[in-house]
């Protein structure tokens, strides 16, 4: 379970880490940093192994990067918190990959195979505006647009928002792979990208 990617931001930093081992393996490391009673019963509610192994590989992660002492837990709308840790974390996994992202401040993550098929999907997150430019695009920028309103989601933490009418792509520069993502109350959320083993990943934190 490697970082195979790994870069600092303004106060924080993410990590991209690449897992192939079986959950017997990822929860005998993960017991070694004494996790707390809650974590193990939340742990115990996931009836799907997969999920029980994206949940173990965040958390070693946690504990390697941040501290073998640092505690999680979730807020009322599912998002992942630090409980004695100062900051903030998000949370994406795919495939066999998962990424973590730690800033002082609320953030934002999501990670996306480039190659996924996104036609079947476009018309539930693209505003009118963006099926019109995008649409007939390349995947990359389609997986683009998709990470960036599942990061600005996350860090709005707002169930009601819809990504095809509340959150929208404002601008995109790919030379300095940054973009800016609107939200139907003027809200704007800077964000910057990267291209990496096949996946698209996107990241922010609050302004």
């Amino acid at each position: 379970m490697p970082v195979v990617e790994q870069q600092h931001t303004a106060g924080g930093f993410w990590a991209l880490w690449r897992t192939d081992e079986t959950e017997e393996y990822l929860f005998g490391r993960f017991s070694k940093f004494t996790p707390v009673a809650a974590e193990l019963q939340y742990l115990s509610g996931l009836r799907n192994p997969r999920r029980r192994c994206e949940w173990l590989a965040w958390h070693v992660m946690v504990r390697e990067l941040l501290g073998t002492k640092v505690e999680t837990a979730y807020s009322s709308d599912n998002t992942p918190l630090l409980k004695n840790h100062p900051g903030h974390i998000s949370v994406s996994h795919t495939g066999d990959y998962v990424a973590l992202y730690y800033s002082p401040l609320p953030c934002g993550i999501d990670l996306e195979r480039t190659a996924r098929d996104f036609s079947k999907a476009a018309p539930r997150f693209l505003s009118v505006a963006e099926k019109d430019v995008l649409c007939n695009e390349d995947p990359f920028s389609l997986s683009l647009v998709w990470c960036a309103k599942e990061a600005a989601y996350k860090l709005a933490r707002r169930p009601a928002l819809d990504f095809s009418a509340d959150i929208f792509l404002k601008a995109l520069d790919r030379e300095s792979r940054t973009m800016l993502i609107a939200l139907s109350d003027g809200t704007e959320i800077p964000m910057a990208y990267r291209s990496l083993h096949g996946l698209t990943l996107v990241y922010t934190s609050q302004p």
